[in-house]
């Protein structure tokens, strides 16, 4: 009998029913925030910290601290914020990052599972714990998996227009900024799927890789990704500095190189995007 989701031998017996992995991948979206905060020059220059709460968001292509003070530096400008020490300190502590967690895990979750279909949401925290809340390892593990445990065969495309229905990354991180409650879901998903001038990327580059960034850099990177935007540049993705180990010379849909759509074997579970998705989607039977 075939089974209606896919064999997740990492999200079963193993590590991860030792502890609860929900609880878990928050303390460690907590800690993204904390060491985010660490980078920004807070204590000098408070403005960007309401930017940080509701807008600086771990998921997206680069590693989650980096996508943390990415959206929250796009999405400026800034109000005026005048911190205590005693506030300050509270920032510093996991528990004060709980909600902004909440909500950039439920952005995690929902964009796994808006481009693997077949996923439960059990499978989709699963192999987030694994990944340490970093949707592109994620991403590599749930590809690689499928890969090595589950054989079945392409389920073919509905009759209608493809484009219009099938998900591209584009539409995973519309779906995940929606569902963590992102002010400004557009300017995230432009962040991700737009090129920019090569020089201005290659100064957020620089700014990103230092271990604590100061009032320029800060403006800095908020001009580049505000007037930086160009039809024939790069890609900002490719700051990444990190990648998963991987045996294949390329990995299908973590690699995102074309920024093309995620594969969907579960075609009866393609939603109009224009009339929502409901992540409580009964399963399909393939295989």
């Amino acid at each position: 009998m075939a089974s209606n989701h896919l064999p997740v031998c990492c999200c079963g017996d193993s590590g991860i029913d030792r502890e609860d992995p929900h609880q878990a991948l928050l303390d460690t979206i907590c800690g993204f925030y904390v060491e985010a905060l660490d980078r920004l020059p807070i204590r000098d220059y408070p403005n960007p910290i309401h930017c940080l709460s509701v807008a600086g968001h771990c998921y997206g292509l680069l590693e989650p601290v980096s996508n943390v003070i990415l959206h929250a530096t796009g999405q400026g400008p800034y109000k005026r914020e005048d911190i205590t020490t005693e506030f300050l300190d509270k920032m510093h502590s996991s528990w004060y990052w709980q909600n902004t967690a909440e909500r950039s895990l439920d952005g995690l979750t929902t964009f796994l599972m808006s481009g693997y279909r077949y996923l439960t949401l059990e499978q989709a925290v699963g192999y987030l714990y694994l990944a340490k809340a970093d949707i592109y390892l994620a991403m590599d593990l749930v590809e690689r998996e499928f890969d090595t445990q589950c054989l079945v065969e392409e389920a073919l495309l509905p009759s209608f227009d493809d484009d219009a229905w099938i998900l591209t990354i584009k539409d995973s991180l519309m779906y995940a900024a929606m569902a963590a409650e992102h002010p400004n879901p557009d300017r995230l998903v432009a962040l991700a799927t737009e090129t920019f001038v090569a020089d201005h990327v290659d100064r957020i580059a620089a700014w990103l890789r230092t271990d604590q960034l100061c009032k320029v850099a800060v403006d800095d990177i908020y001009s580049s990704l505000k007037y930086g935007r160009a039809p024939d540049g790069r890609y900002l993705y490719n700051l990444r500095l990190s990648y998963p180990d991987t045996d294949d010379a390329v990995v299908p849909v973590a690699s995102c190189q074309n920024l093309n759509t995620c594969t969907h074997r579960c075609s009866s579970l393609l939603k109009d995007q224009q009339a929502g998705w409901d992540s409580e989607v009964s399963p399909c039977d393939y295989g």
